[in-house]
């Protein structure tokens, strides 16, 4: 009997993360988690002496995880609001960041200088625009989709974000929403995997609002202690330039000052 609780204890349950398949963020390459809050999250529950597995679940099947804080405790690449805030504690932002409309080159010159285009340009082409089930981008955006019908058809929702690169190259929407930091990056590389970027742009278009920090989140359900080990890890990587080395080796340019010093004083 004592060796069984003796081995229980030893054998501590991992920590549950959630990664978005976006390069150069986070992508699976065989299978295998890789990118810039990859290695974050390795070097910080390193760190913290924390074990942890990943799974691969859709966002908003995830994001309700995090509330029960059984199946996921952390998400990466979360733009932190309100309500996320009653259930989850967060670390960063890691990067900067604001939410770009992808398009195909011919489909650059879009007029979209505002939300209600879309709707417009919607109905002129008679395409939709991709969007994630449970993505977030802005306050004024959610509300947007939330209230106005006539706007939140010109959408046609997916469960993962890869589907809408897919759907954009076949011609089956006009665009989809993402991250700029991370679109630029897909753009230079030109293919990852069996999904080719050549004919991407990133269109003038930004959402308004939407500039902000990319967080990882923590269930609150994880327990503070956990949660503190985890803070106290991030932070260290901080302190010793090891972020710095991170974020330079997945930007290619040094981490920007506002962000450094806003980190030094988390």
């Amino acid at each position: 009997m004592l060796s069984f609780i003796a081995n229980n204890i030893v054998k501590a349950d991992p920590i549950i993360v959630r990664f978005t398949n976006s390069f150069p963020v986070s992508y699976f390459d065989n299978g295998v988690p890789k990118g810039m809050d990859v290695d974050i999250i390795d070097l910080v529950l390193s760190r913290a002496n924390l074990p942890y597995k990943v799974v691969d679940w859709p966002f908003k099947r995830s994001l309700e995880e995090m509330k029960g804080g059984n199946k996921v405790h952390i998400m990466t690449n979360l733009s932190k609001n309100t309500k996320r805030s009653k259930y989850m504690e967060w670390i960063g932002p890691v990067r900067y960041t604001a939410v770009a409309l992808i398009v195909l080159k011919s489909n650059l010159n879009l007029e979209i200088k505002k939300s209600e285009d879309l709707i417009k340009i919607s109905n002129q082409k008679g395409i939709k625009f991709g969007d994630v089930v449970g993505a977030s981008y802005s306050s004024d955006f959610d509300a947007l989709k939330a209230q106005n019908l006539a706007f939140k058809n010109s959408f046609e929702f997916v469960s993962d974000a890869e589907l809408n690169f897919k759907k954009l190259i076949a011609g089956r929407i006009l665009g989809f929403f993402a991250d700029d930091f991370e679109a630029q990056f897909l753009i230079n590389r030109s293919n990852l995997g069996d999904i080719s970027f050549k004919q991407f742009a990133i269109h003038p278009y930004r959402i308004l609002d939407s500039y902000g920090g990319s967080y990882i989140g923590i269930s609150k359900k994880l327990g503070q202690e956990k949660i503190d080990k985890i803070k106290k890890a991030f932070q260290s990587i901080i302190v010793d330039g090891s972020f710095s080395k991170i974020y330079f080796n997945w930007s290619g340019v040094p981490t920007p000052e506002n962000l450094n010093n806003l980190l030094k004083n988390h």
